[in-house]
């Protein structure tokens, strides 16, 4: 006795006669249905070819030591999906990224690192924000292969840098990629770099970031504190940064930098940090940045003299008093805040000044919007 349950279908199925009220050829029906397996099967091996042709790419392209994630179709915009970026490391490791667009996922950020052994690491998760929620920067840090590594991503476009400050109070340097169509940048700190005397023995531990968005607005975190500030464009390739922080008392800190950017090469100084007084005013001080070649080899250094910082509704005028008694009006930029306050940026002379000497700010002056005059006295330092 068989159990072969499919050799008893056909034999009976073989057996039997068809009716003759049919009014299609049974033969005809065969030789459709055996057209359009075999359609499919030719459909299904060049599906097969063309996967085989993607994974080829997709290897070739994560063989780049620098990835950011493919090109969006120029007929709409994906709003879900996940977009992938990937840098390496100069001691052979390979950072990755994954973000999800999908909105309805909480952890949206995946942070994993591909060590040299070829085995991945994963650093962990992390989510920027519900939908209507303001969204804001966020990374992982962790040692791989006995290297310390900090990866993130934050809001941000092509050419945007985020300033990443540290508790340590070191410089490393924080490249980015691009996370395309995403509105966010991938980041990630390069120890290495510094690594004169060996890395350290753990990741350092961010105290702050903050970033320029695209319209030019500072838009950052730090801590607990959202930043809001402007970009203010004293030339072509010399900006200004200026930074406001909520504080005690309804009072705000300012501080930001000023950066010069110019044919690849960039750098910058930090201003001076102030709290606004009771009419809310706060002046900070630094110097502008400049570039000068020494030996072939291009390096910064500090030029013009500038001030900058947060002056009251209506505030017009502005200018420059130094230590020896002179006044300028320079080059002044100012914007206003959502709070109708004006944040301004001024040098006092030429970009190009190499070394103003001694002769330092001594105050900013202005005019009050009911047309009386106000000044803010500041201390700045030489260097």
């Amino acid at each position: 006795m068989t159990t072969d349950l499919e050799a008893d279908l056909c034999r009976e199925f073989d057996a039997a006669r068809p009716p003759s009220t049919l009014t299609f050829s049974r033969d005809s029906v065969l030789r459709q249905g055996s057209r359009t397996i075999r359609r499919r099967r030719i459909m299904a091996s060049g599906s097969a070819v063309v996967a085989v042709g993607l994974i080829a790419v997709g290897t070739t392209l994560m063989s780049r030591p620098h990835i950011s994630a493919a090109p969006l179709p120029a007929t709409r915009t994906a709003t879900t999906g996940i977009v992938q970026a990937q840098t390496g490391h100069l001691w052979g490791g390979q950072s990755e990224v994954r973000f999800n667009r999908d909105p309805a996922v909480q952890s949206n950020v995946r942070y994993s690192i591909v060590g040299k052994d070829g085995l991945r690491h994963e650093l962990g998760v992390s989510s920027t924000g519900t939908p209507g929620q303001k969204p804001t920067a966020v990374w992982k840090s962790g040692m791989v292969d006995g290297h310390p590594v900090t990866i993130g991503v934050f809001p941000g476009h092509v050419f945007d840098s985020p300033t990443v400050t540290f508790a340590n109070g070191i410089s490393y340097p924080v490249g980015v990629e691009e996370l395309r169509g995403t509105g966010y940048m991938m980041f990630y700190v390069d120890y290495t770099m510094l690594a004169i005397e060996g890395e350290p023995r753990r990741p350092s531990e961010i105290a702050s970031i903050r970033w320029s968005g695209p319209s030019g607005v500072i838009d950052g975190v730090e801590g607990d504190h959202r930043l809001t500030g402007w970009v203010l464009a004293l030339s072509d390739t010399v900006s200004v940064d200026v930074v406001v922080r909520p504080a005690d008392g309804g009072r705000s800190t300012v501080f930001g930098q000023s950066f010069l950017r110019d044919k690849g090469f960039g750098y910058g100084h930090f201003l001076s940090t102030a709290t606004t007084d009771p009419a809310g005013v706060a002046v900070v001080t630094s110097r502008a940045p400049t570039i000068r070649t020494v030996k072939g080899l291009r390096v910064g250094g500090a030029g013009a003299l500038l001030a900058a910082g947060v002056l009251p509704p209506g505030a017009t005028g502005i200018s420059v008093i130094r230590t020896s008694g002179a006044k300028a009006t320079g080059r002044a930029v100012q914007q206003l805040l959502p709070d109708g306050r004006v944040i301004f940026a001024i040098t006092p002379e030429s970009l190009l000044a190499v070394d103003p000497g001694k002769d330092l700010i001594s105050a900013v002056t202005w005019t009050n919007y009911d047309g009386t005059p106000a000044r803010k006295d500041v201390r700045q330092k030489q260097g």
